[in-house]
């Protein structure tokens, strides 16, 4: 018997046949499991003692099994080794043409018939395989022998390919070292490191070790990017990993503490609560190493069992730092009130007296409710009357309650805690009740909010307090509410989806902005305003400043504004009348009649030319027909055709159609006295 001398268990017993199979078998295992198992050697060749004092019996074929187990101890496991051949040696075998016969030749008729089962079961379907052994009765007579190092063995005057020993696959390792628990990314590394260089009995599990070799490698990575420091730890309470942050934090490298207990590593932070009763604890703040650090510990657990835990840690400074940038990334994101009095743009004495009952509620610190049409400039005011404040250096967040759905309305008003719905953030969230703490919440569409989050408005405005979704704590709060509506609040209390109790706290100072349609004379401050914003050399001429102020302005100043931009950016030079935007031109132009367009020469030219070509079986387009002498580019062309169009005078075509006179074109073309 060989010895390793370690006393067992945790030794493992090997069984061969012959000595010399079991001490090649076992010096393999160890250069794969180190010293983590140690390992017995047995052979029926020099007598195999009882072994019951293993917990696990390796044997080196399955036919040895059933005398073995007669030597163990009831219950104990026994496991086959699996073996397999070198890459090598199989890329050379696999040369081999197809159809060739071989012998295989081993020390006896078994090891002879497994060597072949092994070929076979590798992929070796290719060759004719027969087990040749010493003292076989007519062995065959063929010129090659394929032999797994026992060349001596092969009758003289035979071609040999020796494929070497078998080897033990990487999974029979991997079953030993799983078997107590030894299983780690070092045994890992090594296993797939060896079954690269062989054939793998089960190609399965060895891509299955290369993607957890893949993934660890993925966790590493991700881990060294996250800005917490990540410290994780066994069931026992010993560091298995420590992320470059936590080195950072601590002071210490990975290698110098791993597998050391969480308490030499970090004496302050208690892992007891965790392995024993699986708590969870969130940022508790604690002293290590001169650091204020903000801890968080948590289980990791696999169907009910605690296999170990996580720590998280954080620099308080670093938080505070966060907070501040945080706050500045609030502020460049809009939640700051960017406007004031003096953006505000209009010369009527409608507008004057708004601006000015303003100033006077910007002083107070009640409810505003600010009313009027779609694009009027509510928001504008609400920003004006935040930096008009004493509340100016303090937050303003602005929400439109139209466009969030009632969930995620409630939930970002008044924030949540960790676990109130699926996809909460850990932690929880304030909502931006909590964020305009002492500063402004503007509540624009305030018509539009559901019942049930009126109620909280409510408790807001009467309580000055809030609780977040599947919270129970009362935060209190000190924000001024701004409110605005495009829709009667009032008739909507009448109908009963307003709460009148609710309209009362908000129109505590009610502010009136009016229609554009009823302060023309802001029209043109306003044009000018927005041609300085769009930085555009652009002059509007008197016919568009007059088309303007015919114009109702159904969107308000929003729509002026829209009605700038598009002239500034698709009209080519100074705009005309005909240039304004099909819903204005229609409204204040109407629509160009056959008999306005008769007393303009342009047109009666453009149609007799249409008329030649037709007459001539050809077709114009706008480039041939800007060509003609007619003084007008391509874009004042288009223009004038357009209007013919619209008066159903000319057809416009695509590409080669070109344009053709319709009949009531043709009509006014024979009816018009056409100059000499």
């Amino acid at each position: 018997m060989a010895s390793s001398g370690k006393p067992f268990p945790p030794a493992v017993a090997l069984v061969a046949f012959r000595q010399r199979t079991s001490q090649v078998i076992g010096e393999q295992i160890r250069r794969l499991a180190g010293d983590r198992v140690p390992i017995d050697c047995f052979s029926f060749q020099k007598g195999l003692p009882h072994l019951g004092g293993y917990p696990l019996v390796l044997v080196s074929s399955v036919e040895l099994t059933s005398d073995v187990a007669r030597q163990v101890a009831r219950g104990t496991d026994i496991l086959v080794v699996r073996r397999t051949i070198r890459r090598d040696s199989w890329e050379r075998l696999m040369a081999l043409p197809p159809g060739t016969r071989a012998m295989v030749v081993n020390e006896d008729q078994l090891s002879a018939a497994e060597t072949v089962a092994l070929l076979y079961e590798l992929g070796a379907k290719h060759l004719e395989l027969v087990p040749v052994y010493p003292g076989m009765h007519e062995p065959p007579h063929l010129d090659l022998a394929i032999t797994p190092g026992e060349p001596q063995l092969v009758p003289p005057g035979v071609r040999i390919l020796d494929i070497g020993d078998r080897v033990v696959d990487g999974t029979t390792v991997v079953d030993i070292l799983t078997k107590f628990g030894l299983f780690d990314e070092a045994a890992n590394r090594l296993v797939s490191n060896h079954m690269s260089r062989t054939i793998p009995r089960s190609p399965g599990l060895w891509a299955t070790l290369g993607r957890l070799a893949d993934m660890r490698t993925q966790l590493e990575h991700v881990l060294s990017l996250v800005r917490d420091g990540v410290v994780a730890f066994d069931r026992e309470g010993r560091v298995t990993l420590l992320n470059r942050r936590a080195e950072q934090i601590m002071g210490r490298k990975a290698i110098s503490v791993l597998g050391t207990p969480v308490a030499e590593v970090i004496p302050e932070v208690d892992v007891g609560d965790v392995l024993g009763q699986g708590v969870h604890v969130e940022d508790v703040v604690v002293r290590h190493t001169g650091k204020n650090l903000v801890v968080s510990k948590a289980p990791l657990e696999r169907e009910g069992r605690v296999l170990g835990g996580v720590i998280t840690l954080r620099e308080a400074s670093e938080i505070e730092q966060l907070e501040t940038r945080l706050r500045a990334e609030l502020r460049s994101k809009g939640h700051v009130a960017r406007y004031t009095f003096s953006d505000i743009e209009g010369e009527s004495p409608a507008i004057r007296a708004v601006v000015r009952q303003a100033q006077r509620m910007a002083a107070g610190s009640g409810a505003v409710l600010i009313l009027g049409e779609s694009g009027t400039g509510k928001e504008l005011l609400a920003h004006a009357i935040h930096n008009a404040s004493p509340r100016r250096n303090f937050p303003f967040l602005a929400v439109n309650c139209a466009a969030l759905p009632e969930s995620l309305l409630e939930s970002e008003l008044f924030g949540y805690e960790e676990g109130a719905f699926t996809g909460a953030r850990r932690g929880g969230k304030p909502g931006f009740f909590e964020e305009a703490h002492r500063g402004t919440i503007f509540l624009d569409e305030i018509g539009d909010m559901p019942p049930q989050l009126q109620a909280r408005l409510l408790r807001v405005l009467q309580q000055k307090e809030i609780v977040r979704v599947g919270g129970t704590r009362v935060i209190p709060v000190d924000v001024r509410v701004i409110a605005a509506s495009n829709r009667d609040l009032r008739q909507l209390v009448a109908q009963g989806l307003f709460r009148s109790d609710l309209y009362y706290r908000l129109n505590v100072l009610p502010l009136y902005v009016p229609p554009l349609r009823e302060r023309k004379a802001d029209i043109a401050p306003l044009v000018e305003y927005f041609l300085r914003t769009h930085k555009a050399a652009t002059k509007i001429a008197r016919e568009i400043m007059d088309a303007f102020q015919r114009y109702d302005w159904p969107g308000n100043v929003r729509e002026l504004e829209n009605c700038i931009e598009y002239l500034v950016n698709v009209v080519e030079g100074d705009p005309s009348a005909r240039d304004l935007p099909e819903p204005i031109k229609a409204a204040v132009l109407g629509t160009p009649t056959a008999t306005a367009l008769q007393g303009d020469p342009r047109v009666i030219k453009v149609l007799g030319l249409l008329g030649e070509a037709e007459s001539s079986g050809r077709r114009l387009g706008r480039r041939t027909l800007a060509q003609s002498g007619l003084g007008l580019s391509e874009h004042e062309l288009r223009l004038l055709l357009k209007q013919l169009e619209r008066a159903g005078l000319v057809s416009i075509g695509r590409g080669r159609n070109g344009t053709r006179l319709t009949s009531a074109g043709r009509e006014l073309l024979a009816s018009a006295s056409l100059p000499s």
